[in-house]
């Protein structure tokens, strides 16, 4: 299903209220936030991707890229005849402590710390780190567009939600439930894996 016809059903859905006002891009805008609202509830294993991110000599913190939801192990350097798995931290009390800052070489430990990374040792040159982001999707932009298969009905039941929530508090009650159940559907058939949330928790 595209996003044409996405919206196509959304609209009947919305048959009894007026959406006149309500043009093909601001229904493009709610749809995309509940997709990505989606995305954000669970690491879904379909939104996992190899990231990297290239140190420069002496910087020892880097932002973690917007798209990236959370992140997990391993964390890693490829070299020429080795691979250097890096060590992670959660607790930022703990990793300066354990860390000085003012050593320089391959890094061998990573603190996540909210949206941002921080290597120990501080990288002597530049390293291509390696680790696993669960990222956002794409946006769908295009009537062509299509969203992960089978997150085409959570996806229907939660905009229609949100947009009958102060019109008709009844329907958007029950179009909750709906989005409730289907997403509750696509978590199951997910495996469980250890992350680290960032930002914030989902």
């Amino acid at each position: 299903m595209n996003l044409k016809q996405i919206r196509t059903r959304i609209r009947r859905n919305l048959a009894n209220i007026s959406t006149d006002l309500l043009s093909d891009d601001d229904l493009n805008v709610e749809i995309n936030k509940v997709y990505e609202d989606i995305a954000k509830s669970h690491r879904f294993e379909k939104l996992d991707y190899d990231v990297n991110i290239l140190t420069i000599e002496g910087k020892a913190k880097y932002t973690i890229p917007d798209n990236v939801i959370r992140v997990s192990e391993p964390f890693y350097i490829k070299g020429d005849i080795a691979i250097t798995y890096l060590k992670v931290y959660t607790n930022n009390l703990i990793f300066p402590v354990s860390h000085p800052d003012d050593t320089k070489g391959t890094p061998r430990a990573v603190l996540i710390d909210k949206r941002q990374f921080t290597f120990y040792p501080v990288p002597d040159k530049e390293y291509e780190i390696w680790f696993t982001g669960n990222c956002l999707p794409d946006k769908l932009t295009e009537d062509t567009d299509e969203p992960i298969s089978g997150w085409e009905d959570c996806i229907i039941a939660g905009t229609t939600a949100k947009l009958m929530l102060g019109i008709r508090d009844d329907y958007a009650g029950k179009w909750a439930s709906m989005y409730e159940y289907y997403l509750k559907r696509l978590i199951s058939t997910e495996q469980v894996f250890t992350v680290y949330e960032i930002g914030r928790a989902f």
